[in-house]
């Protein structure tokens, strides 16, 4: 939970009150003492009245600077007493004109006003109204009847201003019409600026992106009352997609987040129209949506073309959705969703709310990102460093340790079989070492190829593993250079370094062929060797191989993420053959 608002504290509002409360009293009795209330008698009990009221309002004034509070039972009776302090003192001081106290009223508006805003207030002017109307029935019992109903015959008593009474009643009605308007949009702006600050300030450098948006689900879960939220992020390059959905648990009110890369054939469940602006929908009875844009003053029915924004299915099912978009510039697009929106504001008064606050925090989002980046970068340039002096440093002492047996081997002239045997051994092992740090070596160091010479990259991998392990490899691509972004091409060529590692490993094999070809809208990469192959027989595709645990775990999750498909063919004993394919890009 965040800390008060500072600006507009509850404590902070009734001590406030206290104090305005403690000179209204003082000064009018101070004004009382400079010129009577006529007749004296009354002018007595004002005095009084005023005398007991200026108590009351030290008092709970040195209270609440001692402990300040903002129980409803404080705040309500204080407001009680105000009320009913200023009818009484207008009772006291009426006259045929009315009373020179009825300005209290604005006082008691006020404080309505800055505790409660626009329904606190009109109930205050309600309850004046009623009051005013008690107190002319009280004191012309028959007057009041007469007016109200035209039965001029049962003027009693002195005559009565019926139209000051009415005068009074609209003054208390528009001025606490006008004084909870302009507490409520004061309200409004200050949660929007207290909420807007919140959320920037979670965006700390060492948080990144996911600590910022976390923050950004939080303050704006808190700030409209909600239980659920979800915010989804589109990169530009390569066309991933997050979610990460913030829900509310009732014990001890946390927050519970799940953040989690959405795969390709889920995508389009998550995805609003890139050029739709904020939007408001609202669940009808039928199950369909009624949704609107700021632009547009009412909810239209959602149908084809009509509405301005498709309520994305993933979060089909929930009563109220506000949406609103955030940029990352050329990086990337992102979707703020608040589901189960409730609350005296309108949906347009909340989606606009929405909007300023998404808009306001999107620099810092934006900023976090680029911080993300920036170490992504600096950990693959680190990872480059370490494989250049895992390269000129234990894997050339392995090289020349492995030369030197080599070396000792040939020139035994006749020593032991035990000793041949244990050198062969060694030596085995020491080029299994310059092999693993070699494969370790080409996992950890940056890959970044241009997709058109995807061709020449996996051809130079294939040349590579053959001079290191002696295992004969042949490559071969047919068809255009594939059309695949970025990203794809960085996780095809690991997809192939993983199965040559697997194949110099677990095949025993004396040959492996990889090919690539690009045909009708998609790419294939295919690695057969000529092994032991898998613990199976037959062809199976991704989905068998899951449910039976087999095949490489590493190759199947790469390609679950791409969108692909897996499809591995084995006969134990004869080899193996495994086939990649991705979707390329259109156009």
């Amino acid at each position: 939970m965040h800390a008060p608002d500072v600006f507009d504290a509850p404590e902070r509002r009734e001590q406030v009150i206290a104090t305005g409360r403690v000179f209204l009293a003082g000064s009018a009795l101070f004004a009382t003492y400079l010129e009577p209330v006529q007749p004296l008698q009354s002018s007595i009990l004002i005095e009084g009245l005023l005398v007991v009221y200026l108590i009351v309002s030290l008092v709970l004034w040195l209270a609440l600077r001692a402990r300040p509070t903002s129980e409803p039972a404080v705040c309500i009776g204080a407001h009680t007493a105000d009320l009913l302090c200023t009818t009484a003192l207008t009772v006291l001081s009426h006259t045929a004109e009315g009373s020179v106290f009825f300005l209290f009223f604005t006082f008691v508006l006020l404080a309505a006003a800055y505790r409660w805003g626009l329904k606190g207030t009109l109930i205050t002017a309600e309850a004046g109204v009623v009051l005013l109307a008690g107190e002319a029935y009280a004191l012309h019992p028959a007057s009041l009847p007469a007016r109200l109903f035209g039965n001029a015959g049962l003027l009693m008593g002195p005559q009565f201003a019926f139209g000051h009474l009415v005068v009074r009643c609209v003054y208390l009605v528009l001025v606490g019409l006008l004084l909870g308007y302009l507490a409520e949009g004061e309200k409004a702006l200050q949660t929007e600026a207290a909420a807007t600050a919140r959320v920037v300030a979670k965006a700390q450098l060492g948080g990144g992106i996911e600590s910022t948006l976390e923050g950004m689900l939080n303050e704006l879960m808190s700030t409209f009352g909600v239980v659920y939220a979800t915010i989804v992020v589109e990169e530009t390059e390569g066309g991933r997609m997050y979610v990460w959905e913030a829900r509310r648990l009732a014990r001890g009110n946390r927050l519970h987040l799940t953040a989690r890369p959405i795969v390709p054939e889920e995508q389009a469940d998550y995805r609003s129209p890139r050029e739709a602006g904020p939007w408001f929908a609202r669940r009808t009875r039928s199950g369909t949506y009624r949704v609107a844009d700021l632009g547009h003053a009412q909810l239209r029915e959602h149908s084809a073309g009509a509405a301005p924004a498709a309520v994305p299915p993933a979060l089909a099912g929930c009563t109220t959705v506000l949406a609103a978009p955030f940029g990352l510039r050329e990086q990337g697009q992102g979707w703020v969703y608040v589901l189960g929106v409730k609350g005296r504001l309108t949906w347009k008064k909340k989606l606009a709310l929405l909007h300023r606050i998404v808009g306001a925090a999107a620099p810092a989002a934006y900023n976090a990102y680029l911080v993300g980046r920036l170490r992504s970068q600096i950990g693959a340039q680190e990872r480059g460093r370490v494989a250049r002096e895992l390269h000129d440093g234990p894997i050339q002492s392995l090289v020349a340790a492995e030369l030197e047996m080599n070396v000792l081997r040939r020139q035994r002239a006749a020593g032991p079989a035990e000793l041949a045997g244990q050198l062969d051994s060694l030596e085995r092992l020491v080029h299994d070492q310059v092999l693993n740090l070699r494969d370790l070596m080409e996992k950890i160091r940056p890959i970044d190829p241009d997709p058109r010479r995807l061709p020449e990259f996996l051809a130079e991998q294939v040349e590579k593993f053959q001079r290191e392990t002696g295992i004969t490899a042949a490559f071969a691509a047919d068809g255009p250079p594939p059309n695949l972004t970025g990203r794809s091409s960085r996780e095809l060529i690991r997809i192939a370094q993983e199965l040559l590692f697997n194949v110099r490993r677990h095949s025993a094999a004396r040959r492996v062929d990889v090919s690539l070809r690009s045909s009708n809208g998609s790419c294939t990469l295919q690695v057969a060797d000529d092994g032991r192959g898998f613990d199976f027989d037959g062809r199976y595709n991704q989905k068998a191989l899951e449910g039976m645990r087999k095949g490489p775990r590493v190759v199947q999750e790469r390609v679950r993420l791409l969108g692909g498909t897996l499809a591995i063919e084995s006969h134990p004993g004869e080899g193996a053959r495994v086939e990649v394919t991705l979707p390329q890009r259109k156009g």
